[in-house]
């Protein structure tokens, strides 16, 4: 895993410095950091060494080819093989050469073979053209800004904000976007930065007298019927945990992270895994089953304890670590968990993706059961305390999406703007790879096998995974009510130091412009904690991303 960064050069460029750029994303890589540069581009790429340490820097030159990649490709071997069929010779056993040769070797459609998570650029030295692209999931970002003869790249979109500055260049912070933001959490569709833009995932591009063009799309298609969803898993598993390095766990103690790490560990002897516990253990903590599913697979277990002082501490990490804003409060656990577990490891596994795979959000259950649940709503409405409930389920009922749609939206949206985002911004904050089995070419295939409404009855989601749990470790996990890695906000906002920090940050440096957010509901926020605490927190980390854009 590592960071890449670069542009295309013209004579308005000011700044060349690739060295000051690479250090904006060292903690992407921070084993090494290269670049290489001629008279048309320059690419720099920070390296987190995972794969043959020695050998696999980058950039990788092959005869007019250069190539600067983030990710891991788990099939390397396999298409290293294929080549050597073919004359290929290899100097390294690193998976990026053979992504380089492979691409030289079978053109675009390479990325069809592709088992992994990847944004990359390739740069044809004669042609002077760059061949851009990222995953099937977007697992692994790629930030373009382009305007007029102005094309620059990123892993992190504060690096093209730095560009754009060193550049001297005019940019305008979009209030469509910080809008969206304010209302959803996530920018989906508008540019939080005008000009620049997450490279759309599951495509490969073209980059050529100066304009951006869409090649192909990556065919993600992969017939594994007649496979049982073990089988699946446990083949992607195998796969993932190949490295040059140990391979850990990220272990909530859910469903999801629970079957990567059983099948993990039918596979390899002594899987370290992590995870987090909270001082309020009634409400938040699921630490007794991770407990316990560590227990039962003898992993070397590690538990980190998230108080609210360490909250505090974590907060200037977090409006560090945003470089688009994003409200998800559970980033603070895993900032803690992703710098703790980086102090032991470089690489582990996660669960993530298992619900938007196989429906098991809420919402997918009141979308299939609507006129049941509408009849419970009318009930639910009458009665003081499920008020909050049936809020909830108005609004899911309201969206009028299929049980189809919403698995769509879940996949194509909720993943790559927020979930994934997240991930990858608080594990590579500390050099930490995050690989996620689920989303899988082959996992990816057996979910689209049957129709997602057979995944959900009345009470549950996930009922493929629910009973894979139910086999591999117990019904007390497999049936246990979702949790998620929750975080008390409302109680640290209502009655905590942090609604102290909010009020002051809100009220004494506001950079957030009145038609964004006006005077009269700022003072309606602020003086009614205990109902707009989201909004308050999500005002907060607005506010400081702005500062830190403004720097």
């Amino acid at each position: 895993m590592c960071g890449v960064v670069g542009f295309v050069k013209n004579e308005k460029i000011v700044s060349t410095n690739i060295t000051q750029l690479l250090d904006s994303i060292k903690h992407r890589g921070p084993d090494a950091q290269t670049f290489f540069e001629d008279e048309t581009v320059v690419l720099g790429h920070t390296r987190l060494s995972i794969v043959d340490i020695k050998e696999g820097g980058q950039p990788v030159v092959f005869e007019n080819l250069v190539l600067i990649f983030n990710g891991e490709i788990y099939n390397y071997k396999t298409l290293r093989k294929e080549l050597e069929l073919l004359n290929y010779k290899f100097a390294t056993n690193s998976d990026t050469e053979v992504l380089l040769k492979a691409y030289h070797c079978y053109g675009n459609g390479f990325v069809d073979k592709l088992r992994g998570m990847f944004s990359f650029i390739i740069y044809d030295k004669i042609n002077k053209e760059l061949t851009l692209a990222r995953d099937y999931f977007g697992i692994k970002p790629l930030y373009i800004y382009l305007q007029k003869d102005n094309f620059y790249f990123s892993s992190e979109m504060m690096s093209l904000i730095q560009l754009l500055k060193e550049n001297e260049l005019t940019f305008n912070i979009n209030k469509e976007a910080q809008i969206e933001y304010l209302s959803k959490g996530f920018i989906s569709k508008s540019n939080i930065v005008d000009n620049a833009f997450e490279l759309e995932k599951g495509k490969l591009f073209k980059y050529k007298n100066k304009k951006l063009y869409i090649e192909r799309d990556i065919n993600y298609y992969e017939n594994n019927k007649g496979e049982d969803l073990e089988t699946v898993l446990s083949k992607e598993i195998k796969e993932q945990l190949n490295a040059d390095v140990e391979v850990g766990v990220l272990l909530s103690g859910g469903i999801d992270s629970s079957i990567v790490t059983a099948l993990a560990c039918s596979i390899q002897k002594n899987v370290s895994s992590y995870s987090v516990s909270f001082e309020d253990e009634s409400t938040y903590d699921e630490s007794k089953y991770s407990d316990f599913v560590a227990n039962k697979f003898k992993t070397k277990h590690h538990k980190f304890l998230f108080t609210e002082k360490v909250l505090l501490s974590y907060l200037p990490k977090l409006i560090d670590t945003m470089d688009i804003p994003i409200y998800d409060p559970a980033m603070l656990p895993m900032l803690f968990l992703c710098e703790n577990v980086s102090k032991t490891s470089k690489v582990v596994l996660s669960g993530d993706g298992g619900d938007e795979l196989f429906a098991g959000y809420t919402h997918h259950r009141v979308l299939k059961y609507k006129k049941l649940f509408k009849l419970v709503n009318l009930i639910l409405k009458k009665v003081k305390l499920f008020k909050n409930v049936s809020l909830v389920i108005d609004n899911i009922l309201k969206e009028n999406r299929s049980f189809e749609s919403s698995i769509d939206f879940d996949q194509n949206i909720g993943l790559n703007y927020q979930l994934l985002r997240k991930t990858d911004l608080c594990s590579m904050k500390y050099g930490l790879e995050v690989r996620v089995p689920f989303l899988s070419k082959r996992v990816y295939n057996f979910s689209k096998n049957k129709k997602p409404a057979s995944y959900i009855n009345l009470k549950y989601g996930k009922l493929p995974l629910r009973k894979l749990v139910s086999k591999l470790i117990n019904n007390d996990i497999a049936y246990k009510r979702k949790q998620g890695f929750r975080v008390p906000i409302r109680e640290w906002v209502v009655s905590g130091e942090l609604g102290n920090e909010i009020h002051k940050d809100l009220t004494n440096s506001l950079l957030i412009e009145e038609d964004v957010l006006n005077s009269n509901q700022l003072s309606l926020f602020l003086s009614n904690k205990n109902k707009y605490y989201k909004e308050l927190f999500s005002l907060y980390l607005l506010n400081n991303w702005l500062k830190k854009v403004k720097e």
